[in-house]
């Protein structure tokens, strides 16, 4: 399971004069404030926030991108994809935000970057190196979108299944449990993946405890608010979107929101009625 939180450097913010980002802020205070930490110094450009993917605000708004049923585009159809690409029109206006080619958080060029709960594991060098240079980054929980405040972003996660054609099924079904269980899931969570056993909050609450990076890092930021509800049921045809794809093309572009939508649904859509018809 995959969990993400805002991770920040607070070395950036004091070079500007800003206050730290709280562990309560809406969208639109996170984009303020990214608006004051973008801005060259001292010969530097400084960039106020990126995302590791640009398709993270929109696990806090439970939709997906089709219907599971009939294979339909729903970029048009529901207000929330509207909300969510003004978000980032919003942010990546911003001039100087945008740059398609380089993450600055960890070159210390970027103030605020939001990605999954393993991000400080990727970059500093060895643990103690790693330690050193990340020793004035922490971590704040993702902001909201009004209406929707202390709900964190639904997290990523991978499914076990058994192959049908395995001779060996019981043994595969007995480890699934084995990796279920409490012993192990703590084990996990200590070294700094999270549980997926929801009903032992014991569990989390004992996160990254022997994982060195973590250190002095504001972990509960995590699990300090519950989880936005995932969609009632997953479309097997939302990987025909292309939405990371066509995000990065409108951010280069002068076209309007309601435009990008359209266009990219059509394309979405002709892909989908051209596998349903191979599917038969």
């Amino acid at each position: 399971m995959a969990i993400i939180g805002l991770h920040y450097n607070k070395e950036i913010f004091d070079l500007f004069g800003v206050e730290y980002p709280t562990d309560h802020m809406t969208w639109d205070e996170a984009i303020e404030l990214a608006g004051q930490l973008t801005a060259e110094r001292n010969g530097v450009q400084y960039r106020g926030l990126e995302m590791g993917s640009y398709t993270f605000p929109l696990k806090q708004l439970s939709v997906t991108l089709t219907d599971p049923k009939t294979g339909n585009v729903q970029l048009t159809e529901e207000p929330e994809f509207t909300q969510y690409m003004e978000l980032l029109k919003k942010l990546y206006s911003i001039p100087g935000m945008y740059d398609e080619n380089t993450y600055g958080f960890s070159d210390k060029t970027v103030a605020m970057h939001i990605d999954w709960h393993g991000y400080l594991t990727w970059f500093g060098g060895n643990d103690e190196e790693a330690q050193e240079f990340q020793q004035e980054m922490d971590i704040v929980p993702v902001p909201t979108f009004s209406g929707k405040e202390g709900l964190a972003p639904t997290p990523n996660t991978q499914i076990f299944a058994i192959n049908a054609f395995s001779e060996h099924k019981e043994a595969a079904f007995q480890w699934i449990l084995e990796s279920i269980s409490p012993d192990y899931q703590l084990k996990l969570a200590k070294s700094g993946t999270p549980s997926v056993i929801t009903g032992d909050k014991s569990i989390n609450e004992q996160f990254a405890q022997d994982n060195i990076r973590f250190i002095g890092k504001n972990i509960n930021a995590f699990f300090q608010y519950p989880f936005t509800p995932p969609p009632a049921k997953i479309s097997p045809w939302d990987s025909y979107v292309k939405l990371e794809d066509g995000i990065k093309t409108f951010l280069q572009s002068d076209m309007d929101i309601q435009s990008f939508l359209r266009a990219l649904q059509e394309e979405s859509q002709k892909a989908i009625r051209e596998a349903q018809s191979a599917n038969g």
